[in-house]
């Protein structure tokens, strides 16, 4: 059964415990709730009376698309909007385009110029950590330089610091200088929550008057579930240094560090599971013929989850592309599949799934998108081969979470 989502304005404040069939849907013009039934609802949204479109947050307008939600996470494509992150920390993001000195706002927030020379700020601190999730979707970000050794100046990485709930997965860093006092990362300063295959390339350095401590080329300080990760990176510092990190309270598995670069994979092994393995540069930088991930990183699966190229670092291999549709109708986005189940909810394509998405189809169901494609709209699951009033029915239980009723 397909999971539900709740609908923005229009019904979000539904309550059926005293209703029966009758949906209290609230109307964001008068700011009250009209008590109307299903059949109601359904009839009326030919005429366009139910259903809003909810136009853009602030949030939303500051980056690619997206709503930073599971269905529709905002979406990142230039280093401002990668920088917008620090704004919105319990949010989800993905990257749909790989950073580099090349791309827009690379001067503004990552360059050795930036920030009087510290370079980037690192987003999440102690007390205000990221807690979001960030999705990679198999791109790198590459080129950020930091150089931060004064006062405080702790907890220093791409992230600073994640919290508990956390997930950052599918994403490569190749930095071009990390330098902080203690607990230093190429990925993550000080890690909790998840960090699922990722990858760390570039020097990490702690620099502190009283002896640096906690630096690794993935993570400084880790209490995170760090799974399919690795690092090649040179770290340097006084205390619980290691190639992939620095100080292990969590719990890694299957993970691998540049034995060429570092001595060690992990300073200090206090954690549940410290499975990280040494491979040489050579082996981790794909030179040897395929398949030669099956014998220096047998751990990775580079059938489904990580891909890599002659002379060059593996990394988490991109998602299918989704089919990309016309824009049905009078609208300016192309219709989405939010949920990944083949079907497209989104049809107005502003990355929501409301009942305006409802009324959409209903107005174009002899769209030639529509008609076109008739199994990407085949929301009732009577017939693949042609949309009807059947379809716009299922999507309004969709975008209503009445299919699970």
């Amino acid at each position: 059964m397909r999971e539900s989502r709740s609908v923005q304005c229009s019904t979000e404040n539904r309550d059926k415990s005293n209703q029966g069939s009758v949906d209290q849907v609230h109307d964001c013009r008068r700011g009250t709730e009209i008590p109307i039934s299903r059949r109601t609802a359904l009839s009326l949204i030919g005429v366009g009376l139910v259903g809003s479109v909810v136009g853009a947050s602030g949030a939303a307008a500051r980056f690619a698309g997206g709503n930073g939600t599971e269905a529709s996470p905002y979406q990142i494509e230039t280093w401002a909007q990668l920088h917008e992150i620090r704004f919105a920390m319990d949010d989800e993001f993905e990257l749909i385009a790989d950073l580099d000195a090349d791309s827009e706002g690379y001067d503004d927030y990552a360059a050795e110029s930036t920030n009087d020379g510290e370079g980037w700020d690192p987003i999440g601190f102690s007390g205000g950590g990221f807690s979001g999730v960030l999705n990679g979707n198999g791109h790198t970000i590459s080129g950020a330089y930091i150089n931060r050794t004064g006062t405080g100046d702790d907890h220093i990485g791409l992230f600073g610091v994640l919290d508990p709930n956390a997930v950052i997965e599918n994403l490569g860093v190749k930095n071009g200088s990390i330098t902080g006092r203690n607990e230093v990362g190429g990925l993550v300063g000080h890690a909790r929550g998840k960090i699922t295959r990722c990858f760390a390339v570039g020097p990490v350095t702690g620099e502190y008057q009283y002896g640096s401590t906690m630096i690794g080329g993935l993570v400084g300080n880790n209490y995170a579930n760090i799974t399919e990760c690795y690092a090649s990176a040179h770290a340097t510092g006084n205390s619980n240094v290691g190639g992939f990190v620095g100080l292990n309270n969590g719990a890694i598995v299957e993970s691998y560090y540049d034995s060429n670069l570092a001595s060690t994979g992990i300073g200090d092994e206090d954690g549940d599971e410290n499975d990280v393995t040494g491979v040489s540069t050579d082996d981790m930088y794909g030179i040897t013929p395929a398949p030669w991930g099956e014998n220096t990183m047998p751990a990775f699966d580079f059938d489904a989850d990580w891909t890599v190229e002659p002379d060059a670092f593996p990394r988490p291999r991109p998602p299918d592309p989704e089919t990309v549709l016309d824009p049905i109708g009078p609208f300016e986005e192309p219709p989405r599949d939010l949920d990944g189940d083949g079907l497209y909810e989104d049809i107005n394509g502003d990355g929501d799934a409301t009942v305006a998405d409802v009324q959409a189809l209903h107005q174009h169901l002899d769209d030639d998108v529509v008609t076109n494609n008739s199994q990407k709209f085949d929301f009732s699951g009577k017939n693949a081969d042609e949309v009807t009033q059947d379809d716009v029915t299922a999507l309004y239980d969709i975008v209503t979470g009445d299919d699970d009723a």
